[in-house]
């Protein structure tokens, strides 16, 4: 998976919007379509999930989320593979 993300600050918070994309294995079985959550965390640590989608090999995904955090309160972001509670990506902001 590759993923880029974009902060908007607006008036009631911020939205966020996530670009990801997954690759297509070139050798074994195909994986199968798995269930990802993307979280917000703000400067006490606290998380929140605030998106959720599916995606599988060959796939690119536009999720957008909010938050009533503004920009400046929002530490990181994570993605997480849902079924493991896995962080597969973070970004400190």
């Amino acid at each position: 998976m590759t993923a880029s993300l974009r902060l908007v600050e607006e008036p009631w918070g911020t939205r966020i919007e996530v670009r990801c994309s997954y690759a297509v294995p070139t050798s074994g079985p195909t994986p199968p379509v798995f269930a990802y959550a993307l979280y917000v965390v703000d400067g006490q640590g606290s998380a929140v999930q605030v998106a959720t989608w599916t995606a599988g090999p060959g796939s690119t995904t536009l999720p957008v989320a909010t938050t009533r955090l503004v920009r400046s309160d929002v530490t990181a972001v994570e993605i997480r593979l849902v079924d493991r509670d896995l962080v597969l990506l973070r970004v400190e902001l």
